[in-house]
């Protein structure tokens, strides 16, 4: 399953490309149309002669996104632009195992629970698929991790870290707050 960028979007699918049909996986694109994805970049998948091996989902509903994730032998994210994460977070609550870029924000939520590639390398966002497809040992791993590792992320955290944040800065400029 992919949620890709559409700076990232042809890199992933020369990535995918590399390893994909050689393993029998199709690549299953999740998500609306993008203004910022460029007709040529929607065509990278024909291009490659990757056509039967490529599924186009279209946007999926929030309330089918979990069998999705279930359903993916792994997420596919490998962005430059990841600001937060959120659907690594969702793969990971779901069971499903997760390539990521070993940069930005996607690193921070990732952390350990996730193959971090170079996002802008298509070899290493290949070998990242590559490792997460034919190893079972680190899928489970990356699965175990992957669903400790989002528990620690809930909206009652980040509303109590904004509080603890939005108060400090209230002090810092000298406002009373209770």
């Amino acid at each position: 399953m992919v949620n890709a960028c559409p700076q990232d979007f042809r890199r992933l699918v020369q990535a995918y490309a590399q390893v994909g049909p050689e393993l029998g996986v199709s690549l299953v694109i999740a998500g609306g149309t993008n203004r910022f994805l460029s007709a040529d970049e929607i065509r990278e998948p024909e291009r490659l002669k990757l056509g039967r091996w490529v599924k186009w989902a279209g946007w999926v509903d929030s309330n089918k996104l979990p069998a999705f994730y279930q359903m993916a032998q792994a997420l596919l994210l490998p962005s430059l632009f990841e600001s937060f994460g959120l659907p690594i977070l969702e793969a990971m609550a779901s069971g499903c195992p997760v390539v990521t870029s070993n940069c930005y924000g996607s690193k921070e939520i990732a952390g350990d629970a996730a193959v971090l590639v170079d996002p802008l390398s298509v070899d290493s966002i290949a070998e990242g698929i590559r490792r997460v497809l034919t190893q079972p040992q680190l899928r489970e791993n990356l699965i175990d991790k992957g669903r400790r590792r989002s528990q620690s992320f809930t909206w009652e955290r980040c509303a109590a870290g904004y509080c603890s944040a939005w108060r400090h800065s209230t002090r810092i400029a000298g406002w009373t707050v209770p």
